[in-house]
């Protein structure tokens, strides 16, 4: 979850934020996402030592969540991915024993890894139809859409994810995503869409969609899909795809 780096952050917030995270606020709309790549033939002994590094955090009573994923689809194939959803950004700031924690991540998992990223979003519940991850309740996979749009039209664009939004609730089905918006860490400004899913069957179902354009052809009458395809194409600089796999047994769900 950490590594060197984050262990010189978290002495530096241990200095400036002395409030426990027993006393801070937990819940919230941030979301941090941290990504790894298992070092060559090391995948077994990483995954052993980042299970050891969770039960750290669950003998800290760590009220934090810690999901994690492997990509299965994609140009980032095998690589790892944890991340805590659903909290604040100052729950994240104080949580428990962080020097602690980086040390204990160096000695168990950092050997095993190469560091890919670390970024930082926010929830954006208006635009989503679904909140799973912060309702700790993860499927077994995740499609996650990367989208970057244009500077200064983030306006245009959240207006079109509105307006489906909406459209969507109005109906007794309906697919489930959730938005979030990239604050730290990456090509601005970015947007994830992430949409849940437990099988490759759901290609089969009526509302399943591969882009946000194909989702508003099916929700609107023709001229108004245009329009918001429109807007679209005129907002959107590049999306890119992947498919996340669940991987329950290194993950930590606070009871």
């Amino acid at each position: 979850m950490k590594d060197l780096t984050m262990l010189a952050l978290a002495l530096i917030f241990t200095n400036v934020h002395p409030i426990s995270a027993q006393n801070t606020e937990v819940r919230g709309n941030a979301a941090y996402i941290f990504a790894y790549y298992p070092k060559e033939n090391a995948r077994e002994h990483f995954e052993n030592g980042y299970k050891k590094h969770l039960s750290w955090h669950a003998a800290k009573n760590d009220p934090l969540v810690w999901y994690a994923w492997y990509v299965q689809t994609g140009d980032r194939l095998g690589l790892f991915i944890d991340g805590t959803f659903g909290i604040s950004h100052g729950a994240f700031d104080n949580r428990i024993a962080p020097a602690e924690d980086g040390q204990d991540f160096q000695e168990t998992t950092a050997p095993y890894v190469d560091n890919a990223f670390r970024k930082v979003y926010t929830l954006k519940p208006e635009l989503s139809t679904a909140q799973l991850l912060e309702e700790h309740t993860p499927s077994k996979m995740i499609e996650v859409y990367d989208i970057v749009v244009h500077p200064g039209a983030e306006a245009r664009f959240e207006t079109t994810i509105s307006s489906l939004k909406k459209a969507l609730d109005m109906r007794q089905e309906k697919p489930r995503f959730t938005v979030y918006k990239l604050l730290s860490g990456g090509e601005q400004s970015g947007y994830l869409i992430m949409v849940p899913r437990e099988n490759a069957a759901y290609f089969d179902e009526k509302m399943h969609f591969t882009s946000i354009s194909e989702l508003v052809t099916k929700v609107f009458p023709v001229a108004q899909a245009s329009a918001l395809n429109q807007d679209i194409v005129g907002s959107v600089k590049h999306i890119k795809s992947e498919t996340w796999g669940y991987r329950a047994d290194l993950s930590l769900i606070p009871q």
